[in-house]
Formats: C-alpha cells, sequence, structure tokens
C-alpha cells in the first residue's frame, strides 16, 4: 500500500475524490490506484507521472488562494474569505450600494437574501445570501396538506391521446383540487432527444435547463387543439413520439406571422442558452436519422457549439431552430398554465416538480456546457444489498470545479427552470449536493468512487432559490446518507421521503 504522502493520494485528497469509503454493511472499501488515477484524469488532472501530479496540486492549491467567482453565505452570518482583505462593497438587486466591514479574511454579515455585486479591493465577484430555510406550507388547524404523485404519460383527458401532455395534467390538477389535494407531484419534464421512440426516461434528460417539447399542449396557450389520437393501454413510444412531433409541426406551420412574432418576442427572455437548446435540437433531428446519438457522434466540426460549421447550419436551417424554439415557448406556457390550473382550483402548493440528478452525456447540456460538466464519466451507486453490482445509471453531471469556476451559474438557472410553474421541487437523489458516485465511462459501478461536492453552498442555493420562488423543496433522501446531510437539509426544512415498505414496525 502506499504511504500516506503518495502524491496521488494527495491530489485526490485535494480534489475531494474519497479512496476510502463505507458500505451500506459498514465496512471499510477501498478505491485502487488506477481508477483513482484514471478518475483524476477525467476531471481534468494530469496522473501519468509524480512531476505531473505535483503541477495538478500545485494549481489547486493556487486557485484556492485566490477568490472565487461566487461567494455563497447565510444570512446574518459573518462571510469568510479565502484571503485578506481590506476593503468590500456589495451592490444588491435594487441597485443600492454599502461597505461591509472587513477583519482580516471575514466580511461583516448581510441581512437580506439576495443576490449582490461583491468589490473585494478592487476585485468584483458575485455574493448569494440564503435564508435560513426553505418555504414550508400552512396547515391549517386539525388537517395536513396532502397531494398525490402522477406519470404525465399515463394521464387521460377528455380528449384522445396517445399519451398525457400538459393539458391532461392541467385537467388532473383541476380535479384533484375539487377533492381537496393541495398538491400533484409530477415526473421529470425536462427536454428529451426530440421527436424519436427511444430513449424516453424523463431522467435521462438531454437538458435539465429547458423542457419536453411533447408535453407542450396548443389548446393550453390558446391554440387550435392537437388532433385526437387514440392510445392503446400501454403507450407505444416508437409511434406515439414522432406522430406527436409530426402533430406539432403541423401546429407550427399554421402560425399567423403574428404569432410567430410574439413567439419570437416572448422567447427573447431564454436569451443565447434557449436558442442553443433549440439549435442542438435541429443539429439531433438532422443527424439522428444517420444513426448518431447525440453530438458525441456528429461530425467533429459540429461538436463545438461556437464553431464556423454550427453557425453556417443555424443560418441555413433557421426555420427548423424556430420550430425548436416553438416547442420550448409551447412547453413553458403548458407548463405554467397547468400549475395555474392547480392554484385557481383551490391547490395551496400546487405542481411539485422533480429534478433528475443528471444528463445524457450525448445531450444538449453537455454539449453547451462543456465545462461546466463531468466529462469522461457517468454517475451511478456502489453496489450494495438491494443492487449487488451497483448501479450506473449512464448519465453524467455537473462538475464541481466547473460549477465554482462559473460562479455556479448553471446550477442556479436549472433551478429557476425547474422551480418555474412548481409551488414546490423534489431533487432526486439529493445525496448528490454532497457526493456523487462516478464511473469512468465504460466501466462497471464497482470501478467508481465517491466525488465530494460543495454541499454548503448548494444547499444554500437551492434554499435561495426556493425562497425566491415560495416553493417548497423534498430532499430525496433514500439510501445511506453522507455523514452530516440530514441534519443539514433538516435544518433548511427540506423534507425527506419515506416509503411505507421501510417504515413499517414487526407488530
Amino acid at each position: 500500500m502506499a504511504s500516506s504522502t503518495d502524491p496521488l493520494h494527495a491530489l485526490a485528497q485535494a480534489c475531494g475524490l474519497a479512496r476510502q469509503w463505507r458500505d451500506v454493511e459498514g465496512r471499510e472499501q477501498q478505491v485502487p490506484n488506477d481508477i483513482t488515477a484514471t478518475i483524476l484524469q477525467a476531471l481534468g488532472h494530469d496522473t501519468a507521472s509524480d512531476a505531473q501530479i505535483s503541477r495538478s496540486l500545485a494549481a489547486i492549491e493556487a486557485q484556492a488562494g485566490t477568490l472565487p467567482a461566487m461567494l455563497v453565505a447565510d444570512a446574518g452570518a459573518p462571510i469568510s474569505l479565502p484571503i485578506a482583505a481590506r476593503r468590500a462593497e456589495i451592490t444588491g438587486e435594487d441597485g443600492q450600494s454599502r461597505r461591509l466591514i472587513v477583519d482580516g479574511r471575514q466580511l461583516s454579515a448581510v441581512a437580506e437574501p439576495g443576490y449582490y455585486d461583491l468589490e473585494i479591493d478592487g476585485a468584483a465577484i458575485k455574493l448569494a445570501v440564503a435564508p435560513p430555510h426553505c418555504p414550508l406550507p400552512q396547515a391549517s388547524e386539525g388537517r395536513r396538506p396532502w397531494g398525490v404523485s402522477v406519470q404525465i404519460p399515463a394521464l387521460q383527458g377528455e380528449a384522445q391521446s396517445a399519451f398525457g401532455s400538459f393539458g391532461e395534467l392541467a385537467q388532473a390538477a383541476r380535479a384533484l383540487a375539487l377533492r381537496g389535494a393541495d398538491a400533484v407531484a409530477i415526473n421529470p419534464v425536462h427536454a428529451l432527444f426530440p421527436g424519436h421512440g427511444q430513449g424516453f426516461s424523463p431522467y435521462s434528460p438531454s437538458s435539465r435547463l429547458f423542457l419536453n417539447g411533447a408535453m407542450g399542449d396548443p389548446a393550453l396557450v390558446g391554440l387550435p387543439p392537437l388532433p385526437q389520437r387514440p392510445g392503446a393501454d400501454l403507450i407505444d413510444w416508437d409511434a406515439a413520439l414522432p406522430q406527436r412531433l409530426a402533430d406539432l409541426r403541423a401546429a407550427f406551420a399554421a402560425l399567423t406571422p403574428a404569432q410567430r412574432q410574439r413567439i419570437h418576442e416572448e422567447n427573447k427572455a431564454g436569451g443565447e442558452a434557449l436558442h442553443r437548446h433549440a439549435l442542438f435540437d435541429a443539429l439531433d433531428g438532422h443527424f439522428r436519422p444517420g444513426g448518431a446519438h447525440g453530438w458525441r457522434d456528429w461530425p467533429a466540426a459540429y461538436r463545438d457549439p461556437a464553431s464556423p460549421a454550427v453557425a453556417a447550419f443555424a443560418a441555413q436551417q433557421a426555420d427548423e431552430v424556430e420550430f425548436h424554439l416553438f416547442l420550448q415557448w409551447l412547453a413553458r406556457g403548458g407548463l405554467d398554465a397547468a400549475g395555474i390550473a392547480a392554484r385557481q382550483a383551490g391547490m395551496a402548493i400546487g405542481l411539485i416538480g422533480d429534478l433528475a440528478v443528471g444528463v445524457d452525456p450525448s445531450g444538449s447540456d453537455a454539449w453547451a456546457m462543456r465545462g461546466a460538466m463531468l466529462r469522461d464519466l457517468t454517475i451511478g451507486a456502489p453496489p450494495d444489498p438491494l443492487g449487488p453490482l451497483g448501479q450506473n445509471w449512464s448519465i453524467t453531471g455537473f462538475s464541481p470545479a466547473g460549477l465554482r469556476q462559473s460562479g455556479y451559474a448553471p446550477w442556479i438557472a436549472m433551478l429557476r427552470s425547474a422551480f418555474a410553474g412548481c409551488g414546490g421541487l423534489r431533487i432526486d437523489h439529493a445525496f448528490g449536493l454532497a457526493r456523487l458516485w462516478v464511473i469512468p465511462e465504460g466501466g462497471t459501478s464497482a470501478d467508481g468512487a465517491y466525488l465530494t461536492y460543495p454541499f454548503d453552498d448548494l444547499v444554500r442555493l437551492a434554499t435561495l432559490e426556493a425562497h425566491r420562488a415560495d416553493a417548497l423543496v423534498i430532499a430525496e433522501d433514500l439510501g445511506t446518507a453522507p455523514h452530516g446531510f440530514t441534519d443539514a437539509v433538516t435544518q433548511r426544512r427540506m423534507p425527506g421521503m419515506r416509503v411505507l415498505w421501510f417504515e413499517r414496525a414487526e407488530d
């Protein structure tokens, strides 16, 4: 066994990669050196020699001694700095500026939650200040709030349809509200690869920033309804999704110039990120008939969103990109309408969204946010009694270093998208806020290791965004919790989950 001063082990520790971990039976396990080196290499650190490892360590140590892109703090608590400072000033979202008291590596507290521009000795960064806890619904005297969970595609509405959409969700929400329900929890509605019947799991999306266009219902936004399509007892995705895309194309083709202009104007709020996602979907539709699954199978010239080839495609296929922008507009309007329907019918909470733990490595997020995502690594779970071989979910997620370097912008944008239209949000596998089991792509789950995430910052930001959305957060906590996780989310008033099967006593 290598000594505790082994450079590889020191680099793993600096990167938050755990070489030892405890399994569900309480037994200590150790990650072999070759797997450690492979994962570190995927994280962007050279490990071929001790000299390269030393350079990687030096770069990490140098970064630790600089101001981050964003500081994340708690309201009313002093703010710690990685460096000593002399002068600090914050500017709030209202444009008002004020000085903070500086005491070496500590700034005086900020009482009001929100986002601020922070200038420290002439350096400009961002500051996020989180409230102490997330909102919770008010329970009336003698009555506890209740709701049900639904799978949107399984819903059947007034019109015949091969699978349920946001239109059927709105109908279900009204019906449940009339029976006293306070909430309806839904499956993830993240963007999938559009228009084909493969890979339809909502937990393996192309993007968590955007929505599944197939869920859109033109009738919810004042357009003519889609044609009725009788469905079978089981959804035939291979046939149903291409047919839905064809029906939505017909709806797009029927838009008047004034309607297209209105959609264009309303989509401006989505900015470059929305346009890039629509461009990805257009490219996916172009290359998929040739056997490509996502950007990693595209010709090399199209794998970079900023490449000349991609720009040329966007110009040549402008109407196709506009179609996919229309799908996003339709889906966002439909989800908002379903949320409004739930509230107007009397639900105290309304919709509770579901945030998937990761995305397809070949999808839109991984293409558009290369620097913020893990590369050549998938996520899953180590072997345990329920899964003796472990689990490789074949999805990827954010890079801890990439999140810090981006000032958590992708995490914040994803949370805002997930809260939109909803009165609550379930975070799938919330343990991933603290650590994820990462596996070299192509390996088995036994080839993985736990990678640490900036838990305090991610939980604070989730609390802040829940506060701004006035929505509750449910932290799905089934399994072996990382140390300190349960206390932290409990203090933030994030309810967990309980499965009745596991909660029953012998009597």
